[in-house]
């Protein structure tokens, strides 16, 4: 394990109880798109407000994967995270070991939403 602080993702769970898909929705894989983290954080307090309401299934939101990179507004600490999302059993780099920890979570989801931002003046969130 490299001689880092492994910094644990965040996670929000909501599940109804009922049958249907399994979604995991994450945002900040960048450090320099913060919209997705914004945008997600909007979802789970209308979520935790009631505001709105999952019908079946369940749904996980990790608003913030790269939390040092978007504190830092750079793209990654060591290397794009969008580019090797696969498992790494003696992981070299911060980000290799950021991908298993989001493994875990890819590993039990029937669909998978990662909320990129293309021009950071356009308010998506």
């Amino acid at each position: 394990m490299p001689d880092f602080e492994i910094i644990p993702l965040k996670s929000y769970r909501y599940d109804t109880g009922l049958e249907g898909p399994d979604i995991l929705v994450t945002g900040g894989i960048h450090g320099w798109e913060p919209s997705g983290p914004i945008g997600i954080m909007k979802v789970i307090d209308m979520l935790d407000r009631g505001h709105i309401k999952l019908k079946k299934g369940s749904l996980t939101l990790i608003p913030e994967c790269n939390p040092p990179a978007l504190e830092k507004d750079i793209e990654g600490i060591n290397r794009n995270l969008n580019r090797g999302f696969y498992y790494r059993e003696k992981p070299a780099l911060y980000e290799d070991c950021l991908s298993n920890a989001i493994g875990r979570f890819l590993e039990s989801c029937t669909h998978y939403i990662d909320i990129h931002t293309y021009d950071e003046d356009i308010p998506y969130a």
